[in-house]
């Protein structure tokens, strides 16, 4: 009888720790904490998104107010000197804004692909992963897909609408310096 119960009070401690340990594997699996480490990696690329967005917007505050500054006339500068430096500034500034412009494109696009690659893959079912789960994973992501495609297409509207203002300013500085000139050496 002491060997038998022995033997239960063994097995028992035996298939104790063996829970203990399946629990604290499953606890630490990718598979059950996803959903929190995905929400997390998602609002670390949102503020890291946004604090490049204030860097990006600070680069054309600098660059338009250098614009400006470059256009004004220097002290004892003809007005030859002054028209010449005038159009190579509004031909340079044309550049960036061309360049600036196919740069947010680019990222645009680029934000996309990632963001439908990422998507695909959240949508495939995962190894030992229970249909509910995977439904509820799927309408999840489907929603969280779908919020982020609208936020990216209205930040490329909006890119985009700043850029036809900035060339329509563009557009407004070339002909005030055509007139000028025009006014100038018609006399």
């Amino acid at each position: 009888m002491k060997n038998i119960a022995k033997k239960i009070v063994i097995y028992s401690m035996v298939g104790i720790m063996q829970c203990g340990l399946g629990a604290t594997i499953s606890e630490a699996s990718a598979s059950h904490n996803d959903g929190q480490q995905g929400q997390a990696r998602y609002e670390d690329r949102q503020q890291s998104q946004s604090s490049y967005e204030s860097y990006q917007r600070e680069q054309w505050r600098k660059e338009d107010a250098r614009h400006k500054q470059e256009l004004q006339r220097r002290h004892q500068e003809s007005d030859r000197d002054w028209h010449n430096r005038q159009r190579n500034e509004n031909d340079r500034y044309s550049r960036e804004i061309q360049s600036r412009h196919q740069e947010i494109d680019r990222e645009y696009h680029d934000r996309q692909r990632y963001e439908n690659d990422r998507h695909e893959r959240e949508l495939q079912r995962r190894h030992q992963e229970s249909d509910r789960d995977w439904h509820e994973r799927q309408r999840y992501e489907n929603d969280r897909h779908e919020r982020e495609m609208q936020r990216y297409h209205n930040e490329g509207g909006r890119d985009h609408q700043r850029y036809e203002s900035e060339q329509r300013d563009q557009t407004v500085h070339v002909l005030e310096a055509a007139a000028i000139l025009y006014l100038l050496f018609d006399r």
